[in-house]
């Protein structure tokens, strides 16, 4: 089971503002209780509280703080050992532009979501440093200028949600590891994909492949990915050991 809730940031805060609302009603209206001064508006606990509800873990979800949280040795922010021990629930945030989102599940995961607003650098000039070949030299066929950078976006974010999911943040590099079959985009795909490939169902149809690690690597594992329907503008990917054929994604 894999979940993925998505949280404007932005809208988040201008209703709050709008509405002039105290701090109670604030928890009242996200289904949570009231947190400490310090972490009464974070966002990612909101959305790790909201996370755990989709997940079951209602009790868990009323009474969870920070400090309940702990860091792996690059940063992976994960549960206590308790906390995982008793519910069996992995997550893990990722933010970019206006957008928080996270990724639940009963497996350790990865997730990335990332914006694809202009202005960008030389994709290909990147692509050469840090993809493997193979990657490199289909991106560099692709002459369509936003094809291309369609393509590089996802790639990108395929390549740092398995990243998350190891847990090794940037000790690995890049270009040990392949991805296949390298998410479609419109071009690639006949009529019927095309459409899917526009609006994606929240619970239906994703694109799913694997990643094959090309060099010995300790730090790194065969895993599986999904390319999901992300809000407009932006890319959004999760890694996992096995993907589920249906994820469920929630705008909150």
């Amino acid at each position: 089971m894999i979940s993925v809730l998505i949280l404007d940031i932005n809208e988040a805060k201008e209703n709050e503002t709008k509405e002039n609302v105290s701090k109670e009603t604030v928890s009242k209206k996200l289904h949570t209780c009231p947190l400490p001064q310090a972490e009464d508006r974070d966002p990612r606990l909101f959305l790790l509280r909201k996370g755990l509800h989709f997940m079951g873990a209602d009790s868990l979800a009323e009474r969870l703080t920070s400090k309940m949280l702990c860091l792996g040795r690059d940063g992976k922010p994960s549960f206590s050992e308790e906390i995982t021990g008793k519910t069996g629930i992995f997550f893990n945030l990722s933010h970019s532009g206006n957008y928080l989102a996270g990724a639940f599940s009963d497996r350790e995961i990865g997730l990335d979501i990332q914006t694809t607003s202009p202005p960008h650098s030389d994709v290909l000039r990147i692509a050469r440093r840090f993809f493997p070949l193979d990657e490199y030299e289909l991106l560099a066929a692709i002459k369509d200028r936003e094809d291309q950078l369609e393509l590089f976006f996802r790639l990108w974010s395929i390549k740092e949600a398995y990243l998350k999911y190891c847990g090794c943040g940037l000790r690995a590099d890049l270009n040990s590891f392949l991805i296949r079959p390298v998410p479609l985009i419109p071009s690639m795909q006949d009529k019927r994909q095309d459409t899917l490939d526009k609006r994606m169902d929240t619970a239906g149809e994703i694109q799913k492949g694997s990643l094959s690690v090309l060099k010995k690597e300790d730090l790194l594992s065969p895993a599986e990915y999904a390319l999901l329907s992300g809000p407009p503008g932006y890319t959004l990917a999760v890694c996992a050991e096995t993907i589920p054929d249906r994820i469920q994604i929630h705008y909150i």
